[in-house]
C-alpha cells in the first residue's frame, strides 16, 4: 500500500494547485492566494501553502491537506485521491519514480 506521507513528499503541490485552480499568486508567510474552486469567488480567497500543501479558503472556510483538496474537487473517496495523486507524482509502490502524467498534466 502506498503511504500518504511518500506521496506528500514526492509531489509537487507548486504544480497540483496551478494546474487544480490556476494563477496562484504570492501572499504572505510564504502562502500563495488563488480563486477557490468550492465556491463562486472574485476576489483571492484560497490560500495554499506550497510547502505543505495545506490548504484555507477565508471565504467558506473549506480547509485541509492536499488529499482533502483533491476529495472536494473531484468528488472522490481517500483511496481514490491517494492512488490518483501518486500517479500524479510518479509515486510506485512506496517508491517515488519518474512520472511521464506529471510532466503532461502540469506542463
Amino acid at each position: 500500500m502506498i503511504s500518504p506521507e511518500v506521496v506528500k513528499n514526492a509531489l509537487d503541490f507548486a504544480a497540483f494547485y496551478r494546474f487544480e485552480v490556476g494563477e496562484l499568486k504570492p501572499g504572505t508567510d510564504g502562502n500563495h492566494q488563488a480563486l477557490c474552486p468550492f465556491h463562486e469567488d472574485s476576489t483571492p480567497s484560497l490560500s495554499v501553502n506550497l510547502q505543505t500543501g495545506l490548504y484555507l479558503c477565508f471565504g467558506c472556510q473549506a480547509k485541509g491537506d492536499v488529499f482533502d483538496f483533491y476529495r472536494a474537487k473531484h468528488g472522490c473517496d481517500f483511496q481514490e485521491a491517494l492512488g490518483e495523486l501518486a500517479r500524479i507524482a510518479g509515486v510506485n509502490g512506496d517508491r517515488p519514480g519518474p512520472s511521464p502524467r506529471l510532466v503532461k498534466i502540469y506542463d
